[in-house]
């Protein structure tokens, strides 16, 4: 078992290549093996002690489907998506090219087929699928479920929106290491994408955080919620998003190198503001970050001690504005297809 998920095992014995890893959710258990002789010694070693089904290779887990081919492993939940489509009444609808919209839409009128569902219902149903494989639709869940003690008809229109983007959308999340990965040289990097969204709750006048946390070029964590702190400029807004994805990304390092795979040098953290950057490096202390908590001077901690590496980039190329804020419709399609896979209805 390990230190840093205690729903996963792996052999400690052996490298992690030829070793047998296990997570484990209730009664129910998914492992992969390096081969078929290792495969049947584990089972057969589980079934002394445990009633065991065999049920082959995995293609479905919890509500998530599995893909195995071409050197990659694609997880989606096209079965569930038409399912919650059709509960809803949304399965015949015209859809939408993104979840959501430069501006609110009109609040649903009450006789609509939406407002037959609970609000807490359908967050529910969205959230599993937003939480497991569709974070491009992760914002516009958020910016609808803070709504819903202000104006539950606008709430309503909100997610409204989303199912019929899902509607006219098909996608999944796909993990293949590179070439050099794969052949056995190298392992892949973990890098950071935060972003901030100042000021976007008309509730409270909070921000929003959006991150992605990428092993590998893959996608292996996200966010998009508001934060809990207001944020006093969109430089603010900036530096708590950063801070909390360090979080993140340091406790996936944690989990790769507890599997034996180490990540040489700091962590490349993909930032598209500068004076978030500047203050990672020049510390909390100046005029216009003096006041922030001190539980964030760690990022600049992190930066010193060479664990977290911050890399400028281009505005139009931070992958994690599709989780804090509406993008259009070709930039949104750009951005996703960076992490995302496309598939067939």
């Amino acid at each position: 078992m390990l230190d840093s998920d205690l729903c996963m095992f792996v052999e400690k014995d052996k490298p992690i290549r030829d070793a047998i890893i296990g997570i484990f959710h209730v009664d129910d258990l998914i492992f992969s093996a390096p081969n078929e002789q290792a495969y049947e010694r584990f089972a057969s070693k589980l079934e002394k002690f445990y009633p065991l089904k065999r049920l082959g290779v995995a293609k479905e887990f919890k509500g998530i489907e599995i893909v195995q081919e071409g050197g990659r492993i694609m997880l989606h939940q096209t079965k569930y998506q038409k399912e919650i489509l059709k509960d809803v009444g949304y399965a015949d609808v015209r859809p939408v090219s993104t979840p959501s919209a430069e501006h609110d839409p009109e609040p649903m009128a009450e006789t609509s087929t939406l407002r037959k569902h609970s609000i807490p219902s359908l967050v529910g149903k969205l959230l599993f699928l937003t939480k497991m494989t569709r974070p491009d639709a992760d914002q516009a869940l958020n910016a609808a479920s803070v709504m819903q003690t202000v104006d539950p008809g606008l709430t309503y229109a909100l997610l409204g929106r989303i199912f019929r983007y899902l509607k006219g959308s098909y996608r999944g999340i796909a993990f293949h290491g590179p070439k050099s990965f794969q052949e056995g040289r190298t392992y892949p990097r973990i890098t950071l994408w935060p972003d901030a969204a100042h000021k976007v709750c008309k509730k409270t006048g909070k921000s929003r955080t959006g991150y992605i946390v990428l092993w590998g070029g893959d996608p292996v964590g996200w966010l998009s919620k508001r934060q809990t702190r207001i944020a006093l400029s969109s430089n603010d807004a900036e530096i708590f998003a950063a801070a909390e994805c360090i979080r993140e990304g340091l406790a996936v390092r944690h989990i790769t190198e507890e599997l034996g795979i180490e990540q040489k040098g700091p962590i490349e953290l993909f930032e598209d503001n500068a004076q978030t950057i500047l203050a990672a490096e020049r510390g909390m202390s100046g005029p216009r970050t003096k006041h922030l908590p001190l539980e964030l001077h760690f990022m600049h901690h992190a930066q010193r001690d060479n664990e977290i590496k911050f890399v400028k980039i281009g505005t139009k190329k931070q992958i994690a504005d599709v989780l804090t804020k509406h993008v259009p419709k070709d930039q949104f399609e750009y951005l996703v297809s960076k992490f995302m896979v496309t598939l067939g209805p």
